[in-house]
């Protein structure tokens, strides 16, 4: 596989060295990563993205000693799931302002398991910023996607179409970007 073709990498949660030694490897490559919060300031300061629920943006902050102006010198952007509260997006305008964008989440139709959301936020999110939506929308689609997660039982047993997920974005944000 050429890594050009490589939209994003997740550097997930394996042991320290694994993380570090792929965080290490993706930056050789020039592949961008998504780092979900789990380790220390080297993996971070090769990431472009830090993803992960108030708990874990949180302990990342107190384990690094970094603040979220001091992450935003090393990444492009920090994305904070917070369940039926949507999630936030914070990154540096280029006049050097931090920026907090707030993603509501659909409404889904019931709630049976939250088993799998953090996922499917981030299927949702790759996928959007793989066939080239802009951050915001790629997290609205991370949005949409978790939840169709919770109104099923276990994880990975939802079933949904590309009709489903443009007639919920649109529903929820009252349009539907084109590259869907």
């Amino acid at each position: 596989m050429n890594p050009k073709n490589i939209i994003y990498a997740i550097n997930s949660t394996l042991n320290v060295d694994s993380m570090k030694n792929y965080a290490e490897q993706l930056s050789r490559l020039k592949i961008p990563s998504i780092f979900p919060s789990s380790l220390m300031r080297k993996i971070i300061s090769l990431s472009q993205l830090l993803i992960g629920n108030i708990y874990e943006i949180n302990q990342v902050k107190i384990r690094t000693n970094m603040s979220e102006r001091d992450l935003l010198e090393f990444l492009s952007g920090i994305i904070i799931t917070k369940g039926k509260e949507g999630s936030e997006i914070i990154y540096k305008n280029h006049l050097g302002k931090i920026i907090h964008l707030n993603v509501i989440t659909p409404i889904p139709k019931v709630v049976l398991d939250t088993t799998g959301a953090g996922d499917g936020y981030r299927a949702g999110l790759l996928s959007g910023k793989y066939i080239g939506l802009s951050l915001l929308d790629s997290c609205k689609v991370g949005s949409v996607i978790s939840s169709f997660v919770v109104e099923t039982l276990g994880a990975q047993t939802q079933i949904f179409t590309m009709k489903d997920i443009k007639k919920r974005f649109k529903e929820t944000y009252g349009y539907t970007p084109s590259e869907l």
